[in-house]
C-alpha cells in the first residue's frame, strides 16, 4: 500500500485548502469550485527508483518554520474524522479513494474506486521526532498497531520499564532512559555488526567500565565506602585463586565485575535491612547462601550474569581500568545486568514507600557501577544517527510482536536536525536501513 495523495480543507490548526502529492508517479489536483479530483500519470517514472522492493516511496516534506510540515505528520497519525478530507492510496496496482466529501467528481479513465467512509483505512505507522517537547501524538484508533519512537515517548516508556511501581527513583529517570539507549543500540549494533558505512563509524566493540559511585541510599559515599569497595576486590581475587588454584591472568582481570556485583548487593542488603554474613568473598559461595536466606529471582540473575561473563572474551584495559569485548556478547551480559538493577530499585522502592514521609530519604539515589561505552568516541552527529537507527531497528522488533503486518508508513519529522550540515543535505544511509530492517 502507498500514500499517493492527501487533501485536507481545514486541520483546525494551520493547515487550510492544501493539496499533497506524495508519489512521484502521480500528479492529483482537486478542484473545489467545480469538486472535481483529476489525476495524471508521469510518463517519465521511474519503477523501482529506490532498489528495494519493500520500500513504495519516500517522500520530504519541506517547508519554512511554522508552515504546518509538524501538522501534517499529526494529521496523518489521526483518526480520519475531519470534514472534506480526500485520501488516494495505491493498494494491489488500484487507486482507492477514500474522502468524505459528497459527490465527488473523478476521472474515468483510471482504474480506482471509492472507499466508504466506514470502511476508514487505520494504517500502522511509525513516528519519530528527537525533540523531547514535541507534543504530536498517535490517536487512538492505531497506537494498538503503531509504534511512537519519538525521544519523548521513548523516555517514557524508559522509565515505565525500570519503575514498575510508584517510586521515589523517578528523579533519576533520564539514567533509566540511559540504560534503554544502550540496550536499543546493543540490539541494533549485535545484528548490523558487518554493516560498513564510508564516513559513519558504527562500533565493532564495547568498553565496559567499572566506577566507584553512591549505589543506595544508606551507604555513605566516601572514603572508607570506597576503601571497602577496593579491599573486596582483592579479597574476591585471593578467594578465587584459593578456591580453584588458577593463575589464569584472563580470568583473575575479571575480579572487578564480580566485586562490582558483589558490592551492589551488599548495599542492596544494607538499604533492605537484610543482615548478612560477608566473611566469604568468593562469588557463588555468597549467590549461593543469599539464594537460601532472601531472594531467589536475585540470586539466579547473578547466576545468569556468571554463565554470561564465562563464555565471554573480555580484554583488560589497566590503563582505563575496563575491559573491550564483542558487542553480541556485551548486548546479553547487559539485559541481564539491567534486570537486575531494575530488579533492585523496585524491591528498594516498596519499602521506602512502605514508610512515613519523615524516613523517606531526601534525595533517593540508585545508580549501577558497571557502565558500558564504544570502543571510540563518538561525535554527537554519529551518537544521534546511532540513535535513530536503533529505535527504528527497535520499531521494526515491536512490529514483529503483533500480527502479521503488510504495510507500514514511517513519519519523520526532523530528523536531521542535530546533524552536520552536509549530512542534513545529503541524509544519507536510510533508503539502506529501511531496506535491512522492513
Amino acid at each position: 500500500m502507498e500514500l499517493i495523495y492527501l487533501y485536507i480543507e481545514n486541520d483546525e490548526r494551520n493547515i487550510q485548502e492544501c493539496q499533497f502529492n506524495f508519489s512521484p508517479r502521480y500528479d492529483c489536483y482537486y478542484k473545489k469550485d467545480s469538486n472535481e479530483l483529476t489525476i495524471n500519470e508521469n510518463n517519465d517514472y521511474v519503477n523501482n527508483f529506490w532498489n528495494a522492493s519493500n520500500i513504495s516511496n519516500i517522500t520530504a516534506i519541506i517547508g519554512k518554520n511554522g508552515t504546518g510540515k509538524s501538522n501534517l505528520i499529526q494529521f496523518l497519525l489521526e483518526h480520519y474524522e475531519k470534514k472534506n478530507t480526500i485520501y488516494i492510496y495505491k493498494i494491489d496496482k488500484k487507486l482507492k479513494i477514500e474522502t468524505n466529501i459528497p459527490q465527488l467528481k473523478t476521472d474515468k479513465n483510471f482504474n480506482h474506486e471509492f472507499i466508504e467512509e466506514s470502511r476508514v483505512i487505520c494504517y500502522p505507522a511509525i513516528y519519530y521526532n528527537p525533540n523531547i517537547y514535541q507534543n504530536i501524538s498517535i490517536d487512538f484508533f492505531r497506537e494498538k498497531a503503531s509504534i511512537d519512537i519519538s525521544e519523548k515517548r521513548i523516555v517514557i516508556v524508559d522509565s515505565e520499564k525500570f519503575i514498575r511501581e510508584d517510586s521515589h527513583y523517578a528523579n533519576n529517570i533520564w539514567h533509566y532512559h540511559k540504560y534503554g539507549n544502550t540496550l536499543r543500540q546493543l540490539d541494533f549494533l549485535s545484528k548490523y555488526s558487518n554493516w560498513e558505512i564510508n564516513d559513519l563509524r558504527l562500533p565493532k566493540k564495547c568498553f565496559i567500565r567499572c566506577e566507584f559511585l553512591p549505589v543506595f541510599n544508606h551507604i555513605p559515599y566516601n572514603s572508607d565506602a570506597k576503601d571497602f569497595y577496593n579491599r573486596l576486590k582483592t579479597e574476591c581475587k585471593h578467594a578465587y585463586i584459593k578456591d580453584k588454584d588458577t593463575q589464569d591472568t584472563h580470568v583473575l582481570n575479571l575480579f572487578p565485575l564480580y566485586a562490582t556485583l558483589i558490592y551492589e548487593l551488599y548495599c542492596y542488603c544494607h538499604d533492605m535491612g537484610i543482615s548478612f554474613d560477608w566473611n566469604d568473598y568468593y562469588f557463588d559461595t555468597i549467590v549461593d547462601a543469599f539464594m537460601k536466606k532472601c531472594d531467589s529471582k536475585i540470586g539466579q540473575l547473578l547466576l545468569d550474569i556468571d554463565a554470561i561473563i564465562r563464555q565471554v572474551y573480555f580484554e583488560y584495559d589497566e590503563r582505563n581500568h575496563g575491559f573491550y569485548a564483542s558487542i553480541d556478547r556485551v548486548k546479553n551480559l547487559f539485559s541481564k545486568y539491567f534486570e537486575l538493577i531494575s530488579v533492585y530499585r523496585n524491591n528498594i522502592s516498596k519499602k521506602v514507600s512502605n514508610k512515613t514521609e519523615a524516613f523517606i530519604p531526601p534525595k533517593s539515589l540508585f545508580y549501577s557501577m558497571i557502565t558500558v561505552e564504544w570502543e571510540h568516541n563518538m561525535s554527537s552527529g554519529e551518537q544521534m544517527y546511532l540513535n535513530l537507527m536503533s529505535s527504528l531497528y527497535y520499531a521494526k522488533e515491536q512490529m514483529d510482536l503483533q500480527p502479521k503486518i503488510s504495510n507500514i508508513f514511517l513519519l519523520l519529522d526532523e530528523p536531521e536536525i542535530s546533524f552536520h550540515p552536509e549530512w542534513q543535505r545529503q541524509f544519507k544511509y536510510l533508503n539502506r536501513l529501511y531496506y535491512k530492517c522492513f
